[in-house]
């Protein structure tokens, strides 16, 4: 069925017309067939097949030249996979990973042509908006060939130049609230987070009139990682049912829905061996049960040598390296264990020729869909200029996404502000610039005149910039009152006496996603879920002065705000004493426009609100679960799915400033599905926009009798849609049977006879429906 476009209508048309502009003059990065050389051989003959001119090039090929394909020479051992050229042929050389979670990490081309960094994955899935993700990756393969089309840069050297292979979206599952990495995965829902990656990679692997995608899109990071201590030397112990059920079906959408490039395997082991060395994964899962026999897997940055470490200890650095690449591991990154050891293992036979060349191939395949190899006249993507990157309506696009995942949790009469007010803007995200980014949010954010000594964040804007631009006729006031961490209170005083003279008090805390700082990022795990050093301190002091606060929170793992709530639903005090935020505002990491976004719906400017991708668990909850445990259903169990307490927010809630009620029907019933329709209707006095999600609860016998966990619910389907103040609006759902299957212990999808029990609901009001199979 149709989606809705929740876009507004000039963007739309700027990012239509942005791919009918016509440069002139482009240098193509790493293009191939272009020297005299490279001319005159079969390879390069453009009225062969692809399969036909690899076969003849890697057929001619020494084991050294392939194995100069698949890992870093010995002078460049780079996380980004240089692979070596090979001069006898003509074929350059070429630059593998390139970072695209949240944007293109690369380096400005100049002013005002620095890549596009979005909010966090968890602030985009809560958009629960299709058409936004599907946005998003088109403007992620858009950068990436203007960068590649202008010759740009992916380091701060002038030796690594932008490719064309996308690493990202990241799909690791919301598993545990302390993990660092969290903040770079859309949520703890399989369903969501494979929706999201569905519409991403769709529209990163976009095909022009001829069938060439913009980019390759791969997928992070394979598999079941999630969290960061010791995390090269993990053995998880994963049950079939999680690893079906919990684990591995996002990928599989990304896979089978929107055909996937390929993946990065991960540090992380499970079962006994580790992802880069797990041939189940890779090739009877990825590549045969799923469908994907061309699907190319890239190891993460020295991940194939960790099998030399505890626990793996494997007796040399051959054995490691014939280990990863006889399981479906083609590309060695971050080390060079197949550069000095492949040649040895071919000819004792350890690794047979075959799969290098299998592996060779596959390589090169991936860089010929590009187009690459074939004229670059016939793919209409290297007509894009540079000045696509960061352009206005990229830049518009990221707005709309950061004013989309916002989360309204609370508001007791205080939003929408009123302008011309006096507001005090506290708290150390007061005047965050670098800080509202997540972990890999790209090289370089704002141009720096080409200096790349230090970054530089003046073209973000802070929160206090925004609020006062909004707050017009008014006055702000911004004092940080404490550090993120640690026990620095030394701008107390001057924030409670900000917040003494305002009327309104805004208050901005949560975490920091970037390595600067040891609170939440790549190699670092928290400890507990509350808010770090002195800001529950602090919130306490400014919460006492009484006056109509609004609590901000910019983070990537949900925060335990606990003592912050109103005791009970009809209090205005808090278990600390104190009066209770009159508003809070989940933000996550809102990214390059996430401020202005935030301002905008503080005054009612906006009224696009998300809903939570993750739940919001109580600070106690830290104290149940054991991080290295990876059992999704033991007691008290994990995500929405199977957790059996009472969260502080549930997934999939969130308010508007508008009060939207839903209608559901059960309508046509067809074959093997029921079609049904929700009315929904803006009984509030603005327009906005609202999610209408779908679950599925299983018949009681089958809780009952099942050999295996059942989820208390499971999203099944989701829409998002506009509706004016007054109006109302109808979505459609086709519900089909198989959407209803559950995941049995050997890891097996089954569907089961019973009343089945379909719930509507935009996470405050709900529908329920019997689905008879």
């Amino acid at each position: 069925r149709s989606r809705p476009v929740v876009m507004s209508s000039s963007m739309s048309v700027g990012l239509l017309a942005l791919a009918a502009l016509l440069p002139g003059g482009l240098a193509y990065n790493y293009q191939g067939c272009v020297s005299s050389v490279a001319k005159a051989l079969p390879y390069c003959d453009m009225t062969l097949s692809h399969a036909e001119r690899i076969d003849w090039l890697v057929d001619r090929l020494s084991v050294g030249e392939m194995i100069g394909l698949i890992s870093c020479p010995d002078s460049n051992v780079n996380c980004n996979m240089p692979s070596s050229p090979i001069p006898r042929f003509g074929v350059p050389s070429y630059v593998w990973l390139v970072e695209t979670n949240t944007g293109v990490h690369s380096r400005c081309l100049g002013e005002n042509q620095c890549s596009t960094i979005f909010p966090d994955p968890m602030g985009m899935a809560a958009s629960f908006n299709r058409t936004l993700w599907r946005a998003k990756g088109s403007v992620i393969g858009t950068e990436m060939r203007g960068l590649s089309n202008g010759g740009g840069y992916i380091n701060t050297g002038d030796d690594l130049k932008s490719g064309l292979s996308g690493f990202g979206p990241n799909l690791n599952l919301v598993r545990d609230p302390r993990a660092g990495r969290n903040q770079e995965t859309p949520s703890e829902d399989p369903f969501l987070s494979g929706s999201y990656a569905v519409e991403y990679v769709k529209g990163m692997q976009e095909k022009d009139k001829n069938g060439y995608p913009k980019i390759n899109a791969y997928l992070k990071h394979f598999a079941v990682y999630s969290r960061e201590y010791y995390r090269q030397h993990q053995d998880n112990m994963i049950s079939e049912f999680d690893l079906f059920d919990s684990f591995l079906p996002q990928y599989e959408m990304a896979f089978t829905r929107a055909n996937a490039s390929g993946v990065m395997c991960a540090y992380t082991g499970m079962n006994g061996t580790t992802a880069c060395s797990n041939g189940r994964l890779q090739n009877d899962i990825m590549r045969k049960q799923w469908g994907q026999p061309d699907a190319l897997s890239f190891s993460d940055c020295g991940a194939v040598s960790e099998t030399r470490q505890y626990p793996w200890n494997v007796e040399s650095d051959a054995e490691s390296a014939a280990i990863a690449i006889m399981n479906g591991t083609d590309i060695e990154a971050g080390s060079n264990l197949y550069t000095f050891t492949l040649n040895q293992s071919v000819e004792t036979g350890r690794v047979p020729l075959a799969r290098l060349k299998e592996a060779a191939k596959r390589t090169l395949s991936h860089r010929f869909r590009l187009g690459l190899f074939d004229d670059p006249q016939q793919v209409e993507w290297t007509s894009i200029p540079p000045s696509a990157v960061g352009s206005a309506p990229h830049q518009e696009l990221n707005l709309e996404a950061a004013l989309q995942g916002l989360v309204l949790l609370r508001n007791d009469d205080l939003l929408p502000l009123k302008k011309g007010i006096k507001l005090a803007v506290v708290g150390p995200h007061s005047l965050s610039r670098q800080y509202l980014f997540s972990d890999y949010y790209g090289l370089e954010t704002c141009w720096n005149g080409g200096n790349l000594s230090s970054l530089n964040f003046s073209c973000v804007g802070n929160l206090h910039e925004a609020i006062s631009y909004v707050n017009q006729g008014g006055t702000t006031t911004s004092q940080p009152g404490v550090k993120f961490i640690g026990g620095d209170d030394g701008g107390l005083n001057e924030a409670i006496q900000a917040a003494v003279e305002a009327d309104i008090v805004v208050l901005a805390l949560g975490t920091v996603g970037i390595n600067s700082m040891d609170i939440e990022h790549e190699s670092f795990d928290r400890s507990t879920t509350t808010l770090p050093g002195l800001q529950e301190q602090f919130a306490y002091e400014i919460l006492k002065i009484n006056k109509p606060t609004a609590l901000v929170l910019v983070n990537g793992n949900p925060i335990a705000i606990d003592n912050l709530l109103p005791v009970d639903a009809g209090s205005k005090v808090n278990k600390l004493g104190v009066r209770a935020p009159d508003a809070i505002i989940e933000a996550f990491f809102p990214g390059a426009r996430g401020a202005e976004a935030i301002a905008k719906a503080l005054f009612g400017e906006e009224n696009r609100w998300g809903k939570l991708p993750v739940t919001m668990y109580p600070a106690a909850y830290a104290n149940l679960v054991d991080i290295e445990d990876y059992s999704m259903t033991k007691s008290p169990g994990r995500t929405h799915r199977y957790y059996q307490g009472q969260p502080l927010f549930p997934f999939g809630f969130g308010l508007s400033l508008s009060k939207f009620d839903i209608k559901c029907s059960d309508g046509e019933m067809m074959s093997d599905s029921n079609i049904y329709t929700c009315e929904v209707r803006n009984a509030g006095p603005f327009d906005g926009e609202e999610v209408v999600q779908l679950y599925h609860k299983a018949p009681a016998s089958v809780r009952r009798n099942a050999k295996h966990p059942v989820p208390l619910k499971q999203l099944v389907d989701f829409e998002r849609v506009f509706v004016k103040a007054g109006e109302s609006v109808e979505v459609k759902f086709e519900v089909e049977s198989k959407s209803l299957r559950l995941t049995d212990e050997n890891g097996h999808r089954k569907l089961y006879s019973g009343s089945h029990l379909l719930v509507f609901t935009n996470g405050v009001q709900q529908a329920e429906f019997k689905f008879d199979v």
